[in-house]
């Protein structure tokens, strides 16, 4: 595997990248890059970390392109041949974390990019028709890693079965789809959460995808759900949060149970949720500038406060280290 090269300099970037090894309880800022910084004040749009190596850890910026550390975010570096503006999704393919995806903005249009050499090269396999559409989110099949989906800036999912040689629409929703996720235990259950809050769901995949509208204690909840994640070890739990808290299914989303939080959701939505892939009573969200950690299924929370003007964009737990958490900001 290609290593970082020591360039005999070092650079500081903005505290927007930020780990803790205690489960949330206290969080160091990741500053150092090895070589020049291309960005110094990054925004963290994307992060994903190798799933056979979780020191290696890339991350998908607003501008700048891309960061890629293999310390465990101790020193970063920035990407010399993918130096896209903005990063808007990444994907790694876990029978073989050489190869890469990305979904990035390039001369002002948007376009999905593969790389079978771990980043060294990339080759352009989707391209919107012009300028103004953006590809935002993605998903891998992690069964099976041909499997990709994506969305667009305008309205359309769409999904690859060979790896992104080809490409067919599955659906076209009202607004641009923000996250695509799947079932731990079923890759055929699909959800999917809009930008206007809405979550929408395809029991086969690529066949017609079904809006739900989630009741609970009889009362129908607003659309404003644009953070959607499913329970890494139980089958048919998903969570969905946004300006109205957060929300659990453990049925596929037929019935819903709200989650009681700390703080007012309307004044500060929740824009990042994740599940431990070891305890799923283990859960931490971001609003605004704080984290709140559960280690009992969202009953009491541990708040932790960031110095910094970002708003939490990104969480995600180390799936080989039970304690440690990476966060990113955005402005």
């Amino acid at each position: 595997m290609p290593q970082i090269k020591d360039q005999g300099q070092t650079a500081s970037i903005s505290g927007n990248l930020w780990k803790s090894t205690d489960g949330g309880k206290t969080w160091t800022a990741l500053t150092k890059v090895n070589g020049k910084a291309r960005v110094a004040d990054v925004e963290v749009l994307a992060m994903e970390m190798d799933p056979n190596d979780s020191q290696i850890i890339w991350v998908g910026l607003r501008q700048g392109g891309l960061l890629r550390s293999q310390d465990g975010g101790e020193t970063w570096e920035f990407s010399d041949i993918f130096t896209s503006e903005k990063v808007y999704g990444l994907a790694i393919d876990p029978n073989n974390s050489q190869t890469i995806y990305a979904s990035a903005v390039f001369e002002g249009r948007g376009k999905i990019f593969k790389s079978e050499d771990d980043g060294i090269s990339w080759k352009e396999i989707y391209t919107a028709a012009s300028n103004g559409p953006l590809v935002i989110a993605l998903a891998l099949d992690s069964n099976n890693p041909s499997i990709l989906y994506a969305s667009t800036s305008d309205n359309q999912v769409i999904k690859t079965q060979d790896a992104g040689a080809s490409w067919k629409n599955i659906f076209t929703s009202d607004s641009p789809i923000l996250r695509i996720v799947m079932d731990s235990a079923d890759h055929e259950l699909v959800y999917l959460a809009s930008v206007e809050g809405e979550i929408f769901r395809s029991k086969n995949s690529d066949a017609a995808f079904k809006k739900l509208s989630p009741k609970v204690s009889g009362d129908f909840l607003r659309d404003s759900f644009t953070v959607i994640e499913t329970d890494p070890d139980r089958a048919d739990w998903v969570y969905v949060a946004g300006a109205s808290g957060i929300i659990r299914s453990q049925d596929g989303g037929k019935k819903w149970e709200k989650i009681v939080v700390l703080q007012d959701p309307a004044n500060a939505p929740i824009d990042a949720l994740a599940i431990s892939p070891f305890d799923s009573q283990d859960m931490i969200y971001g609003a605004a500038q704080a984290t709140y950690r559960s280690q009992d299924g969202g009953t009491s929370w541990t708040p932790a406060q960031f110095g910094s003007p970002g708003l939490v964009n990104v969480l995600k737990y180390d799936p080989a280290d039970e304690g440690v958490i990476y966060l990113g900001l955005k402005k």
